[in-house]
């Protein structure tokens, strides 16, 4: 039988993406949704149209609906894509009861319903490219996606999306409900094959030495494979790796790859990959920097971060470790063994007033004052300086995660053995 979903752009070999596939088959034979998570470039596109165009792989009798949100151009709305979702599972025998003339959700809500029959079939909505789409729906959309699943138990609905705009889907937690897969680089065998497909596009000749430097350059990330294997086609730009891709960084064709991943993050993800770049990663952006992992753009090799690819790295590093300044304006200060201690005054971060307690106030002069690594003995005299004080006090450690949390995570760096950082300083006011 041929399946209902053709697609010429690429002929993917049996077994691609094996892992991502057969976790999204058992999610789909166990009647699951799924949120696929990604950084633009990652190649998610080809996955989910591997998949459609195969529908055999699932083992069930199942019908597809795939939606690319950038093929519905103008028309991007909730009512357009139920409408365009509707009008396949129509073109694939699902039919509405007699003298039905509804529209959009209405539609696809009546020939779900009339589904019910075949037990066994799988209904599965695929939406794909949902960059533009996220940002116009409300918990509407995502009620209305879950009235539909569960009108027909064996309606799925899988989606994709950028790490930035996660927090907008699904608010009420009751379509996914947190059941993300993560699509990361190519595997060793998918990135040879895509290596292949580049060299008959570009009607080049790789060598194993060229194909091995590819790999290590791109980080097997599909987009930058098609940028740099352009770039590389007539020759390798000469050099060491470093020369190598210093020249290949002037290139609008790689930048712009490496802006599209960049700009799929958070703020807090784009802030931890400038703290790896900088070397000044701390272990309390532990939980965001296991995303990037999960997401491939971050390796754990041995004990420390690393960039999946060179290329990244350097873009990130060009960008620099941007904090909002911090500053202070005292209002009060005290002498104390002949040291002026600051008990009063104004915290700002940027041009944002920052609420603090006195001893919190205090805790953040120390830091602005001396710059630099500040020693825990030297913050312990100045907060805590009329009382007795030994090196195993936890309130200081309980006073750096609420500063943190006034200041921002990324805001104090601990050296252990050695003490505490102020990043994004700026001079106090006098």
């Amino acid at each position: 039988m041929t399946a209902y979903h053709q697609f010429q752009d690429r002929l993917h070999p049996d077994g691609y993406r094996q892992a991502q596939v057969q976790a999204l088959i058992q999610a789909l034979r166990a009647r699951e949704n799924r949120l696929l998570i990604t950084v633009p470039g990652m190649g998610v596109s080809n996955l989910l149209r591997y998949f459609v165009a195969r529908p055999s792989l699932l083992g069930l009798p199942a019908s597809v609906a795939y939606i690319n949100c950038n093929e519905l151009g103008e028309t991007l709305q909730p009512e357009r894509l139920f409408a365009e979702a509707a009008r396949q599972f129509e073109e694939q025998g699902l039919v509405l009861p007699p003298d039905s003339a509804t529209h959009g959700y209405d539609r696809l809500r009546l020939i779900v319903r009339h589904a019910l029959s075949n037990v066994a079939l799988r209904l599965i909505m695929v939406i794909d490219q949902a960059d533009a789409l996220w940002p116009l729906v409300s918990a509407l959309f995502f009620r209305q996606l879950k009235a539909l699943t569960d009108a027909n138990k064996h309606v799925c609905i899988v989606a994709t999306a950028a790490p930035r705009d996660v927090h907008l889907i699904d608010p009420e937690d009751l379509l996914f409900a947190q059941r993300e897969l993560y699509v990361g680089p190519l595997s060793a065998a998918d990135f040879a094959h895509a290596v292949n497909e580049e060299a008959q596009r570009l009607e080049a000749d790789f060598s194993v030495a060229a194909r091995q430097k590819l790999a290590r350059l791109t980080g097997r990330h599909p987009g930058l494979l098609r940028a740099v294997s352009s770039a590389v086609v007539q020759d390798w730009p000469e050099g060491n790796d470093e020369a190598i891709i210093s020249q290949l960084m002037v290139r609008k064709d790689v930048t712009y790859r490496c802006r599209k991943l960049w700009q799929g993050l958070t703020p807090l993800q784009q802030n931890v990959l400038r703290q790896v770049a900088a070397g000044r990663i701390d272990e309390q952006v532990v939980g965001i920097s296991e995303t990037l992992q999960q997401l491939g753009i971050l390796n754990l090799q041995d004990g420390s971060l690393r960039f999946f690819s060179p290329l990244l790295a350097a873009f990130v590093a060009a960008k620099g470790l941007q904090l909002p300044a911090i500053r202070l304006e005292p209002s009060a200060t005290m002498a104390v063994d002949g040291r002026s201690i600051i008990v009063a005054g104004k915290v700002y971060k940027g041009n944002k007033e920052v609420d603090v307690t006195p001893l919190q106030l205090k805790f953040i002069a120390c830091l602005l004052g001396l710059g630099s690594i500040v020693p825990r003995r030297t913050l312990l005299d100045y907060v805590y300086h009329d009382e007795y004080v030994d090196e195993t006090d936890t309130r200081l450690d309980d006073l750096v995660r609420q500063v943190r949390q006034r200041l921002g995570h990324e805001s104090i760096k601990v050296h252990r053995g050695q003490g505490y950082e102020l990043l994004g300083q700026s001079e106090t006011a006098a």
